[in-house]
């Protein structure tokens, strides 16, 4: 482990950037139940599906043992 100083930018979250509308559309039925998704919420209108041209950024803190604070 190492300390990040604040402010330092690790990678960018990368990925197709659709509406929440359309984020709704692909996985609401498909993954309901899934606990595992890779959407990132920009704003009230933007969502980044990283399914979709996504990269490592996606893996995260995307676990129940958060890899980076």
């Amino acid at each position: 482990m190492v300390d990040i100083p604040k402010g330092t930018r690790l990678m960018e979250y990368l990925g197709e950037r659709i509406s929440h509308k359309e984020a709704d559309r692909r996985y609401a039925v498909e993954h309901e139940h899934s606990p595992h998704t890779m959407l990132f919420s920009v704003d009230d209108k933007t969502v980044i599906d990283a399914t979709r041209r996504g990269n490592s950024a996606r893996f995260i803190n995307h676990s129940c043992a958060p890899n980076c604070e």
